[in-house]
């Protein structure tokens, strides 16, 4: 016959019960902390100086070359910029592509500055390339749509 300690498993268990409730709260916490308003018992300001979050979906598809048998195919990824106007803004990102140098193609990000000026993005993407360690920079034009 053999005998199971219970208490033994019962002292093993109880610090694992500890961490997933600790996580628990952390959890609880952040989305606290998270949350996109204030919270408050009554909303005194009028309709007119409420803040609205405004949500929108954002693409970009373009092409870049340096005219020496290099191209790309871009899509927009994340970038951050400085924005002037609705329709004026500068700044940096990512750009996920599809890189073909003398006829290879295979994926690569680049890196790039950009300027968007209403629906066009100028950008000059550099991305590294790993067989010889060097850069290409490539130069072109997106269309942005909303």
């Amino acid at each position: 016959m053999v005998k199971v300690n219970t208490q033994m498993n019962a002292a093993k268990a109880e610090p694992f019960y500890f961490y997933g409730k600790g996580l628990f709260m952390v959890f609880v916490l952040l989305i606290a902390f998270m949350s996109p308003g204030k919270v408050q018992a009554q909303d005194t300001a009028p309709a007119a100086e409420r803040k609205v979050l405004n949500l929108a979906l954002e693409g970009m598809v373009g092409i870049t070359t340096n005219a020496r048998n290099t191209f790309a195919i871009n899509v927009g990824g994340p970038n951050i910029r400085l924005k002037f106007n609705s329709n004026f803004s500068i700044g940096a990102g990512a750009l996920p592509s599809l890189l073909v140098v003398k006829g290879q193609a295979e994926p690569k990000l680049g890196l790039a500055p950009r300027v968007d000026y209403k629906n066009l993005v100028f950008m000059a993407p550099a991305y590294h390339r790993s067989s010889d360690h060097s850069w290409t920079w490539t130069y072109g034009i997106g269309y942005k749509f909303h």
